[in-house]
């Protein structure tokens, strides 16, 4: 039996591809008839273990915040190193595993300060169905906001007038956004505000996931902002109509 030269993929990489087709699949329209292919780029690196004080009281499945006061870049003011992730285990009484790598390195020398946080998250949540009605412009709120949490899904819910944000994620793990209709969530540029989401991506958000939703007059159909920076998001199949700075 011929060879292609390069053989054929190790078990290793044929497991990976399973789990990645298993888990994106559903997203897919069903409609779709056309062969589809996903290519696959490695965006993190880093070690999944981190040295800490004690491992006393931490769990697995805890939600751990890790800061520093190391600025993310020279050219960026106020925005800092930092990510949330969930702990897989406990490797020894320093030692915490964690399930997600790091962006980045945090120097914790003499310069800057690092800090690992934990918290009892809000998890496993669903929210399903019906409508939030906001004030519109002047009011200043929020439809749903989600902070410290793991695991939640927003699914088809319209939201109306939320001025500041229809869905606000901050310091949460694996949030998820589907088929929901966003309307009128803007605050205009001449209020002096800065506001004005269908979703917004906070500090510290992680895998969060927006599909297939539909905006329309917010400020921003989806953007993001924080000390520190959003990662390792999905924006796909969705759809606005006069969306952008200044409407």
């Amino acid at each position: 039996q011929y060879m292609r030269r390069e053989g054929r993929p190790s078990d290793q990489a044929i497991l990976a591809a399973r789990v990645i087709d298993r888990t994106i699949r559903p997203l897919f329209d069903h409609r779709i008839k056309n062969a589809v292919q996903v290519i696959i780029t490695v965006i993190a690196v880093g070690d999944t273990d981190i040295v800490v004080t004690s491992t006393t009281g931490y769990n697995a499945g805890d939600l751990v915040e890790i800061s520093s006061t190391e600025p993310l870049h020279a050219s960026y003011a106020n925005r800092y190193k930092g990510y949330i992730s969930i702990v897989e285990s406990v490797q020894s009484s320093t030692v915490l595993r964690l399930v997600s790598k790091s962006y980045f390195a945090i120097d914790a020398n003499t310069t800057y300060t690092a800090s690992v946080r934990k918290y009892t998250p809000k998890e496993n949540i669903s929210i399903t169905g019906g409508q939030i009605i906001g004030g519109g412009v002047g009011k200043g709120q929020v439809g749903v906001y989600i902070t410290y949490s793991k695991n939640v899904t927003i699914s088809n819910l319209r939201i109306v007038g939320a001025e500041s944000e229809g869905v606000w994620i901050g310091s949460s793990f694996g949030t998820v956004v589907k088929n929901c209709e966003i309307l009128d969530c803007t605050s205009p540029t001449y209020l002096g505000s800065n506001l004005g989401y269908g979703v917004g991506l906070g500090s510290g958000t992680y895998g969060a996931i927006v599909d297939a939703c539909y905006f329309e007059n917010c400020r921003h159909a989806v953007a993001g902002g924080g000390a520190t920076p959003a990662m390792n998001c999905v924006i796909s199949n969705c759809k606005s109509f006069d969306c952008g700075l200044g409407t």
